[in-house]
């Protein structure tokens, strides 16, 4: 999910475009075979299904870690601008992919549904739109208590939802902490201990894989943190080898895969699923299918109008002509400043 959508231009920052898309093809994996479920059209095997599972404690905690690092610098920003590019570059998005989404897979919630809007597949927008437009109201909150009290909060709801809502927002502030203490992080993954916790996350990612599924509980976030941190020292030891410049591709334009991926999965399995095609071979083709559509529309939305469909263009006035001029956005990611 730049303002929650812009890349990392600065050298030490691209493992962030690293991490950040390798979480996002992870997204993809996960919903490639979790949509066949979801819809009735069929199942996953369990192999595959495990090692969702094992990742499902870190993708969404990583990619809201990696938006709260942007946000100390987004926050420096004059409030009318910080405001308008969340507006433009999150809540626009959010619409209308929104809207398209109930316009292609009509279904019992209609646009005036609150539910349609709060717990569709587009609710990490939601989400981090939430958490952008609180930010300016608490951030004179000491840190550490915006992190440990959305976590206590998990622990006073039985709704997953709310469960999501509260933990993910833990964090973002997280994220937010860590930035300002980019020394205290930078100490951390210099030291032994880093690979130390390891097994841990292995450890835990295993456990939850065949124990659980354990979604949003705070008092397991311990966990998910030692995860994202050991995903950070990756993500910074092969940010620099070729073979990551397609990860980070994705990572650069995180928004644009994560809006389309989506509905491309799901108009894939159900023409799939009509036509006969095995579960295994809708998996792969959803998958492949949702990358090359992410792609495409990354290069159309750089030469067309298209660019609409993934954020609002930002619009200026001159004062001494009083003309208007529209300039261009980065490519839209999930995490920007």
């Amino acid at each position: 999910m730049s303002d929650p959508l812009a890349p990392t231009a600065k050298p030490r920052m691209i493992w962030m475009d690293s991490l950040r898309g390798g979480a996002i093809l992870l997204v993809i994996l996960w919903h490639s075979s979790g949509i066949l479920v979801r819809f009735g059209y069929g199942h996953a095997p369990d192999w595959l299904i495990g090692f969702n599972e094992f990742f499902a404690p870190y993708r969404m905690p990583t990619l809201m870690f990696l938006s709260g690092m942007l946000l100390p610098a987004s926050l420096r920003k004059p409030l009318p601008t910080y405001f308008s590019g969340k507006l433009r570059l999150i809540a626009w998005p959010f619409v209308v992919w929104t809207v398209l989404w109930i316009l292609l897979f009509p279904s019992p919630n209609t646009l005036l549904s609150f539910n349609l809007w709060t717990t569709s597949y587009l609710w990490y927008l939601l989400y981090i739109l939430v958490f952008y437009a609180i930010a300016p109201l608490v951030r004179w909150v000491p840190g550490w208590i915006l992190v440990l009290l959305p976590w206590v909060a998990t622990g006073f709801t039985d709704d997953m939802n709310r469960r999501r809502f509260f933990f993910l927002m833990g964090f973002f502030f997280l994220g937010k902490l860590v930035a300002e203490n980019r020394a205290v992080l930078d100490r951390v993954l210099a030291s032994r201990w880093i690979w130390a916790s390891v097994p841990i996350a292995v450890g835990f990612g295993v456990a939850s894989a065949v124990y659980g599924p354990w979604r949003y509980y705070g008092l397991l976030a311990i966990f998910s943190v030692v995860g994202v941190l050991c995903g950070v020292k990756i993500a910074q030891l092969t940010t620099t080898r070729r073979g990551t410049a397609a990860i980070r591709f994705v990572g650069r334009n995180s928004l644009i895969y994560y809006v389309t991926h989506f509905p491309v999965i799901t108009a894939i399995v159900m023409l799939g699923s009509t036509l006969g095609v095995p579960n295994g071979a809708m998996i792969v083709v959803g998958g492949i299918g949702a990358l090359l559509v992410g792609t495409l529309a990354v290069w159309l939305s750089k030469h067309s109008w298209l660019r609409l469909l993934f954020a609002f263009p930002e619009l200026r006035f001159r004062r001494s002509t009083q003309t208007k001029t529209i300039t261009a956005d980065p490519p839209p990611t999930l995490s920007t400043p």
